[in-house]
């Protein structure tokens, strides 16, 4: 059975991301994580969701960095 909560490093490699990202992902709130003493983790859950959710969002078309708004196709 997997584990629930996932270090940083096990979290970059499920998802494929650096280290700065994942953290960022963190602050952003789009992984959830917690602390325990000095360590922090990741929820599994999040990372399937945040995975989840990007794909849906990138199904409506690339996003537009310029200006924000998603291509239309």
């Amino acid at each position: 059975m997997a584990p629930l909560l996932l270090k940083i490093s096990d979290a970059q490699r499920e998802l494929g991301l650096g280290k700065t990202t994942v953290y960022a992902l963190l602050r952003e709130g789009k992984l959830d994580g917690l602390k325990i003493g000095f360590a922090r983790r990741i929820t599994r859950e999040s990372c399937e969701r945040y995975v989840r959710e990007t794909l849906a969002a990138q199904a409506d078309g690339p996003l537009d960095l310029s200006t924000g708004r998603r291509e239309e196709r």
